[in-house]
């Protein structure tokens, strides 16, 4: 384990340990009895030492307060038995901690203390409470490992209420791997500026070069390896700084590079028309610019809503547009093909009908939400994305299109459930995570609108065929759900004149 580097041994029974500046920032906040809690988010690294300077706290606080209460969480109980429990029991017997394990109740008791150390995961089955693990507790100290799998809706379901054991400090311990920066409740209750954070909530922050005592200068390296600079886990993996938070295989990975597909000189050509991609979504509506040239495809700009109507959302759009390219860009517009249905909610507008009402008139293919048209789409871009143009990536984006990009080397995954249906049986389907597949479905969009050349309308007939009934499914996401009236479950429709279909390259 980690923390075996950390250690020497100065006589039998004598342990000496060596902690890094971020550990022994840790191990020095402390809250006192009648004093406010003190709430830690040590985040950092994997293997960065973040489980060891909790463990070793956690035996300090048991000579130091007979009788305390303790609790360490995680969300899954398989984790939390096969990599948080073994760190904290291995501190315990290297600090000469007698333990007695009490099944019934789930917890260590201290031997020479009485005191006790609960071992709690937070998930829970279908047929008890989501909020039912920590009911009744009554804690001092609450160490969540690995916080950023836990909800939001749990966490403060139990925090503070369960940290009221009288007569005892109150602390709450998380050690996160670094956060999503932007759309993620512990950056939400941590800001990076320390004068956005209350004043007993600490954020400690830890590399992975703090740790090379006990990882090894071979490790680093390998991991510099594999996450160059400029990498968009880098951040995460190795600089223990927030940033792209996923799990799961990458659509796009093999096809992206970005060294090679991001480049400050990806610039508006006034000469060709602008395409222009819409994704509906009251979580986060998003638009997607970009132009298709003879052999190219540039993607110049995005734009993401948070928590937005789409008639809230379309002036600002049309606002980033002109600030953008300026008001004489000539726009071919597309959108996803529901956007024409009328809301079973009860609302008397669709999102096209919104958008018609600002001038803005998108095209769309019916049936392009079908796992049949997504599965066409995907493959023709990461083959773009691997050709070269007169010796340049055929795909490039321009740096400020920050959360696409992000999307394409590691943000946009596949659903690692197969999709099932009588249409399309056991079709791979890419993850509908709520944040990276918006801009990832615009590029959809917009290549099955305008980018593809295997999209004559000969083509898109054919395809159409192949979908049963014809109907324009919605493009479902739990999290629109979540936050309110989804304006988006609608039928599609074409669109003629300057919006007519572009011929491929």
């Amino acid at each position: 384990m980690e923390m075996k580097a950390l250690v020497s041994y100065d006589a039998p029974g004598i342990v000496r340990f060596h902690w890094n500046r971020p550990q022994s920032q840790f191990k020095q906040i402390r809250a006192v009895p009648g004093g406010p809690l003190q709430a830690i988010d040590y985040e950092g690294a994997v293997r960065a030492g973040k489980t060891t300077a909790p463990a070793s706290k956690a035996s300090d606080y048991i000579d130091e307060w007979p009788g305390i209460h303790l609790c360490i969480s995680r969300w899954k109980d398989t984790d939390l038995w096969a990599q948080t429990v073994p760190a904290w029991r291995e501190m315990a017997q290297q600090t000469g901690v007698q333990l007695r394990w009490h099944p019934d109740e789930q917890y260590d008791e201290c031997v020479h203390s009485g005191s006790r150390v609960y071992i709690r995961s937070l998930h829970t089955n279908e047929l008890d409470s989501r909020y039912s693990k920590l009911a009744g507790m009554t804690l001092a100290v609450w160490w969540i490992d690995q916080p950023e799998e836990v909800p939001k809706d749990v966490i403060e379901s139990y925090f503070p209420a369960r940290l009221s054991q009288p007569n005892y400090p109150h602390e709450l311990w998380l050690t996160p791997n670094p956060v999503d920066e932007t759309d993620h409740w512990v950056a939400e209750w941590f800001p990076i500026d320390p004068a956005k954070r209350k004043g007993n909530y600490h954020l400690i922050q830890t590399s992975l070069y703090d740790n090379i005592a006990g990882v090894g200068e071979q490790y680093i390296r390998d991991m510099e390896e594999r996450y160059p600079l400029g990498h968009a886990l880098r951040r995460r993996f190795i600089d223990g700084q927030r940033g792209l938070s996923v799990v799961g295989t990458p659509v796009y990975a093999g096809a992206f590079s970005r060294s090679l597909h991001v480049s400050e000189s990806v610039a508006f050509n006034p000469g060709l028309p602008l395409g222009e991609a819409w994704d509906f979504g009251h979580h986060h509506p998003a638009v997607l610019w970009s132009q298709y040239g003879e052999g190219t495809w540039h993607v110049l700009g995005e734009v993401m809503g948070q928590d937005q109507f789409i008639d809230d959302f379309a002036p600002w759009v049309l606002q980033q547009r002109v600030a953008l390219f300026g008001n004489k860009a000539e726009a071919w517009v597309c959108c996803d093909p529901a956007g024409a249905r009328i809301d079973n909610q009860g609302l008397k507008n669709t999102a096209v009908g919104v958008l018609n009402a600002f001038g803005i008139h998108p095209r769309s293919i019916e049936g392009s939400n079908s796992p049949t048209m997504r599965d066409a789409a995907i493959p023709h871009l990461s083959g773009a994305l691997m050709r070269l143009h007169r010796g340049v990536p055929a795909v490039q984006a321009h740096p400020r299109c920050r959360v696409f990009i992000d999307g394409l080397e590691a943000g946009y995954v596949w659903d690692d459930r197969a999709f099932h249906n009588s249409i399309s049986p056991n079709t791979r389907r890419p993850l509908k995570d709520g944040r990276y597949d918006h801009l990832q479905n615009c590029a959809e969009y917009s290549w099955l609108n305008f980018g593809s050349a295997y999209l004559t309308r000969r083509g898109v007939a054919a395809q159409q065929r192949a979908i049963q009934g014809g109907v324009s499914r919605p493009d479902y996401d739990r999290s629109d759900y979540k936050y309110g009236k989804n304006l988006q479950m609608h039928r599609g429709r074409g669109q003629s004149g300057s919006q007519r279909q572009r011929g491929g390259w």
